[in-house]
């Protein structure tokens, strides 16, 4: 009887293949936990981007539909709802045209031709300056422009740059301010043509090389030190033959100008062309001649504009 009950209380022996099997099964299950935790990791190069992941329109880079744009805006190729600019055509003409304050000719651009007599632009009165954060503000308080950002270098809420340029606007926010002033905008070639004396030099001084005696940029230090913008106009120097300040340095400038470089219609094209260089580069990248371009809803630190009136 003992024995009996000895034997019912001892453990049933293990034999070495269910031991194999056991182990086997628990091996897979922990690598099947480590491969599931990996891929829940934003870091693992090896784990596929979730879908549609940043993109708000379009299709992602594995074939996901991430949905699409209404109210006449367009697809970006960064995959965000944009307003596209009636004047080089689209969607959007009537739901997006007073968002812009665009000319009312929707269905083309403007010819090489017709902007060449923009490159003379004696009648047109451009912006001595570039517009500062008060000026700005102004458009603000009337309640037609929208706030800039306010982050970082940006100018926009810091108390004491009222007199400095805004920047960090989009070129949209820049378009809207100009025509809010009665206004626009003015094309590459009529900003080139202020910022060389009508062709007749290099640069708005004369033809001698950039410098922080003439210009704010990066040189010594950005912003020639000061690691951000300065008061407009603090480089007289710099000065245009007619007087127009800043034209080379502080922020790059928007234009009304597109990215098409074919030649046949210049202001064509999605993104906007902006010129002059700013005080974040240093002078290889800071001329008359300095030229970028970019989404018009992009707005940057070393970014800014001024307006022409015809």
């Amino acid at each position: 009887m003992q024995a009996s009950l000895r034997s019912r209380g001892r453990p049933s022996p293990v034999g070495p293949w269910a031991l194999a099997v056991a182990l086997a099964a628990l091996a897979c299950s922990s690598a099947s936990d480590d491969s599931a935790s990996a891929c829940t990791s934003e870091v693992d190069a090896s784990c596929p981007p979730p879908p549609c992941a940043g993109r708000f329109c379009g299709v992602d880079e594995q074939g996901n539909s991430c949905g699409s744009c209404d109210d006449g805006k367009v697809c970006t190729p960064e995959g965000r709802c944009a307003c596209p600019d009636p004047r080089f055509g689209g969607p959007g003409c009537s739901s997006c045209a007073s968002q812009l304050h665009a000319a009312p000719a929707c269905d083309r651009c403007t010819t090489a031709e017709e902007l060449a007599a923009q490159e003379r632009p004696e009648s047109a009165t451009l912006d001595v300056s570039e517009v500062t954060v008060a000026s700005y503000g102004d458009c603000v308080n009337a309640g037609v422009c929208t706030l800039p950002r306010t982050d970082g270098a940006c100018n926009w809420g810091k108390a004491d740059r009222a007199d400095h340029p805004i920047n960090c606007v989009t070129w949209y926010q820049a378009e809207a301010y100009c025509v809010w002033r009665g206004a626009r905008l003015p094309t590459q070639g009529e900003w080139t043509w202020f910022a060389t004396n009508g062709h007749a030099t290099t640069q708005p001084w004369g033809d001698a090389p950039v410098s922080c005696d003439v210009a704010i940029l990066d040189d010594g230090g950005a912003g020639c030190g000061r690691n951000g913008t300065w008061p407009v106009c603090s480089r007289p120097a710099g000065n245009t033959r007619g007087g127009h300040c800043d034209l080379v340095g502080s922020v790059w400038e928007w234009t009304a100008s597109g990215s098409d470089t074919s030649g046949q219609y210049p202001d064509c094209g999605f993104d906007r062309a902006y010129l002059g260089g700013s005080w974040f580069m240093d002078a290889a990248r800071v001329g008359a001649e300095a030229r970028h371009e970019d989404a018009p809803l992009i707005s940057l630190y070393h970014l800014g504009f001024r307006c022409i009136q015809d």
